[in-house]
């Protein structure tokens, strides 16, 4: 005869009060895990665009010594772009071979060196310096006639963000980072 043993009747698995409490736990890890995620996301993004951005005038100013004539970088017009400042819809490069600081319409004489798509994930790229929608870098690599001027790159429009990004640029057309900063301060001591 064949005995059954208190173990072998003993049912397998979790309880509902066990699953209960592991999901809480797991809830409450997600729950405090999110800001210092989205911080991330926000520090990446930011990161992303002030890279391009930073590369994109590096190039302008590379390709006007080279090229020994003036080369522009404009921002691309769109209805992301409030305002002239506003350089989130992306921005273009070409030679300014008339100097005239406009592209020729017919696209040939002045072609576009290289360009920006819009910025995505509700980044705002300001330009920080009299409503300029284009920087003009001379045969020589100075920026002109601009001078100094600074772009703050905010993630989601937040300027209280982890992931703001302050790009410095001299007259010379040298280019420096300060992280977290949207205010004047951060460049003046260029």
């Amino acid at each position: 005869m064949l005995r059954h043993s208190p173990i072998a009747s003993c049912s397998k698995g979790f309880t509902l009060v066990e699953t209960m409490v592991v999901v809480a736990i797991v809830t409450l890890l997600a729950a405090l895990a999110t800001p210092s995620l989205q911080d991330a996301v926000d520090r990446y993004r930011s990161a992303a665009v002030y890279d391009d951005l930073r590369a994109t005038f590096t190039f302008a100013r590379s390709e006007a010594i080279r090229r020994r004539v003036g080369v522009i970088v404009q921002r691309r017009a769109g209805a992301a772009c409030a305002t002239v400042q506003e350089w989130q819809c992306g921005w273009i490069v070409f030679a300014d071979i008339d100097g005239d600081n406009a592209q020729n319409p017919d696209g040939v004489s002045e072609p576009t060196i290289r360009q920006a798509d819009p910025v995505t994930g509700g980044t705002v790229v300001n330009m920080v310096k009299a409503a300029q929608s284009r920087v003009n870098f001379d045969r020589w690599g100075n920026v002109t006639p601009l001078g100094a001027f600074r772009m703050t790159v905010v993630p989601r429009g937040d300027i209280n963000s982890s992931g703001v990004k302050t790009l410095c640029s001299s007259a010379g057309g040298r280019f420096r980072s300060v992280d977290g900063d949207v205010t004047n301060v951060a460049c003046a001591s260029q």
